[in-house]
């Protein structure tokens, strides 16, 4: 594999690396709005009782 052709390669790896890390921060953040959701409503049901 010539200099241009690894270059290349290690750029598609990048790309792919980016967007593997991008699901995972929509996923961590859908994980976090989710336990807010749930911390809230314990709130609401502590108070209520």
């Amino acid at each position: 594999m010539n200099a241009l052709e690894r270059l290349n390669q290690l750029n598609r790896d990048l790309l792919e690396i980016t967007y593997c890390r991008l699901d995972v921060s929509k996923l961590e953040k859908e994980i976090i709005h989710r336990e807010w959701d749930r911390l809230q409503v314990y709130a609401v049901k502590e108070e209520i009782a």
